[in-house]
């Protein structure tokens, strides 16, 4: 499901058993690597969100990981920020829903 949404290669990292009862915040951390095609398609303010929505709303990203060259294809140094920028605002939200659910 994760791959048809940025088409992203997600690394898992298990860190330790699932015993906890909120065991997707502790045994494991989720990056997502986005190839620069991908990146491209981010321009449409729309398609991120909603393709970041359906991501976070199934797995928690530590990481994101954005490509901005493959082969004679860059993605220019604004669209980089804006990503950046969207990705640093969706991490926060996280947190502050995380730290409101344990409270």
């Amino acid at each position: 499901m994760l791959s048809a949404v940025f088409r992203v290669t997600c690394l898992t990292t298990v860190s330790c058993p699932a015993v906890a009862a909120d065991w997707q915040q502790k045994s494991f951390k989720t990056v997502v690597y986005v190839p620069v095609g991908e990146a491209l398609k981010m321009k449409d303010r729309a398609w991120l969100e909603s393709s970041c929505a359906q991501i976070i709303s199934q797995v928690q990203v530590e990481k994101v990981y954005i490509e901005t060259y493959r082969s004679r294809v860059l993605a220019d140094d604004q669209l980089i920020e804006d990503v950046k920028t969207f990705f640093a605002d969706q991490r926060g939200r996280s947190r502050r829903r995380n730290l409101l659910l344990r409270s």
